[in-house]
């Protein structure tokens, strides 16, 4: 089955009924549900390294970075706090499923693509890439 689904900036893709979840593309391999309960259980998880590892950004970079990549963002927790943290940086959130908050900081985008095709970005653009 499939679901239209529209947003505030326009036509945000067709999701897929897939075992109970639902995701942006076809014929994708991914295991998890893609629901109000997982993107919970991500949040709840990303509150949990949070707090277990001291911070968001553990690797050494520089103190004012331009361009963060998060890859594989689930809910998108993880890139709206590090774009607070560091408010100069351009912070993007890749993932499978169109991702959509409204809320989000202004320097904080998402990105829709699948890791497993390859990352669409230049060389050397990020000075930190994120992924968990």
């Amino acid at each position: 089955m499939e679901f239209p689904l529209k947003g505030e900036g326009g036509d945000l893709g067709v999701f897929h009924h897939v075992k109970g979840s639902y995701h942006g593309v076809k014929h994708v391999d991914y295991p998890l549900p893609n629901d109000d309960n997982e993107h919970k259980r991500l949040e709840d998880m990303q509150l949990v390294f949070r707090t277990i590892l001291g911070g968001n950004v553990l690797a050494p970079i520089t103190e004012h970075p331009t361009h963060i990549l998060d890859v594989g963002t689930g809910g998108g927790a993880w890139v709206v706090e590090v774009a607070k943290q560091y408010p100069q940086a351009s912070v993007c959130g890749l993932d499978i499923s169109p991702i959509t908050l409204p809320d989000a900081p202004t320097n904080c985008t998402f990105v829709q693509g699948d890791l497993t095709k390859g990352l669409n970005f230049e060389d050397d653009r990020f000075d930190l890439v994120h992924s968990r």
